[in-house]
């Protein structure tokens, strides 16, 4: 069992959530990728982390990917996780990332534009679910306090 937030650490992923909130807002309604295109690559890696982090949580790696975010993230995921220091978590996540990309891209059935793979791949997906979960709670409490800017 993970242990619980402290005060402090609530305060960092809510001081996150309040900064992230503040360029996806999409007062226009745009569509999602064009709202997307709006965003500085910094924002951009905030979202593409925030996508992989909630995707991952709610349906695993597989899900990650069928909804599209591995074809629409993986470079912004990539450059914001590479330049994360390394504590002792980052290089699960980051070896994560990288195995969950190299099952994709490596399937034969790899489709991106359907999003799809074969179900062998869907299985190697759903191996690295219990590791993601594993280092979820630090991770988030870490990418919030990385990801933010000094107030």
């Amino acid at each position: 069992m993970q242990p619980t937030k402290t005060s402090t650490e609530r305060q960092i992923i809510t001081d996150f959530n309040t900064y992230h909130e503040s360029f996806t807002a999409n007062p226009d309604n745009l569509p999602y990728r064009e709202s997307l295109e709006a965003l500085t690559p910094e924002q951009r890696g905030v979202v593409a982390v925030l996508n992989l982090h909630g995707q991952v949580l709610n349906g695993g790696f597989s899900q990650w990917f069928s909804n599209g975010y591995h074809q629409d993230d993986m470079r912004f995921l990539l450059a914001v996780v590479e330049g994360l220091p390394g504590e002792e978590m980052m290089p699960v996540v980051r070896h994560l990332i990288h195995q969950a990309d190299r099952v994709i891209v490596s399937n034969d059935d790899y489709d991106p534009a359907g999003r799809s793979i074969s179900d062998e791949g869907y299985e190697l997906l759903n191996e690295l679910d219990s590791a993601y979960y594993a280092v979820s709670d630090q991770f988030e409490v870490f990418f919030a306090l990385h990801l933010t800017p000094a107030k």
